[in-house]
């Protein structure tokens, strides 16, 4: 039987840091990860120890991310 968890976030990048780079880092995940922010795939995961996603070229600044 396979398993999912989903985790659904949204919220807004604040002006301040556009222009920066965004990374979104997990200490690990179980079995699989797959990120989308805003309907995009910046990666998926199948390790166990900690990595990260560079979110900048998909973070929006002129409205509300979503991220799951």
């Amino acid at each position: 039987m396979e398993r999912r968890t989903w985790y659904r976030k949204t919220f807004t990048a604040p002006a301040s840091i556009q222009g920066e780079e965004v990374f979104l880092e997990f200490e690990g995940v179980r079995q699989v990860a797959e990120v989308y922010l805003n309907g995009e795939l910046p990666g998926e995961q199948e390790r166990v120890h900690p990595f990260g996603f560079d979110l900048t070229p998909h973070l929006r600044f002129d409205g509300t991310n979503v991220l799951r």
